[in-house]
Order: structure tokens, then C-alpha cells, then sequence
């Protein structure tokens, strides 16, 4: 499963309800953005992404991972599902692609069901 979101282009009123910092696109970018050439875009870069998966698995991309990981170090929210709420310390990823979350009650690794990171403040 994958799974990637992005902001194209938000409506300014949209920002109100969001408690995080944001951007989209089009402000990064400094002009309009057409959604169908992003996604041909995106759908091509996935498509080497996976042939090379497919070739080399998914330790070849540990590596890359680690260093350009932005939430390793740093303190997290975890919403992983029913309910539950964890807190912790981002520590990377294991081999099989796990969330490695150091916590007061030792490491938890997460990776499966519907989990949300939010970096704390």
C-alpha cells in the first residue's frame, strides 16, 4: 500500500482548521500547479521506485531513509489506531519498514492499520 498527500493549491479559509504548520504547491512553487502532469509525474517516479524495489528489496533504501528521515530524534505523537495514543521519541525504521518509537516504556515498533505522526512542538 501506498499512500502520499499532498497540497496542490489551498484555499486560504482552508488554513483555519489546521493546527499544524502547512504549505501546498503552488505556494512553494510560485505558480499553478495542474494536477493531472503532477500525477503523471508521480505516478512515473513510483513506477521506477518499485521496479527497483521489486529488483533489490526494501533494505536497499535503508540507507536514503536514514538520512533524510526528518522525525528521527525527535519527539512524536502517534495516533495508531482505536484510540490509542503514543508518545515517544522517533528512532527510524527497521528493516521491514516498521516505525521504531522509543517510549518511557522501551521501544514499539509500528506498522500496520492507520497510523498518524505528528511532530510534537
Amino acid at each position: 500500500m501506498i499512500g502520499i498527500g499532498i497540497n496542490v493549491g489551498m484555499p486560504a479559509g482552508a488554513a483555519a482548521g489546521i493546527e499544524q504548520a502547512w504549505t501546498d504547491l503552488e505556494t512553494a512553487c510560485g505558480r499553478r500547479v495542474r494536477r493531472n502532469e503532477l500525477a503523471a509525474a508521480l505516478l512515473a517516479s513510483c513506477f521506477d521506485i518499485l521496479a527497483e524495489f521489486r529488483h533489490c528489496g526494501f533494505a536497499h533504501f535503508l540507507e536514503e531513509w536514514a538520512r533524510l528521515d526528518a522525525l528521527r530524534g525527535r519527539p512524536v505523537s502517534v495516533a495508531a489506531g482505536a484510540g490509542a495514543l503514543l508518545q515517544g521519541t522517533a528512532d527510524g525504521i527497521d528493516e521491514t519498514g516498521a516505525l521504531r518509537l522509543l517510549t518511557p516504556r522501551g521501544e514499539q515498533r509500528l506498522s500496520g492499520g492507520e497510523i498518524t505522526v505528528r511532530r510534537n512542538a
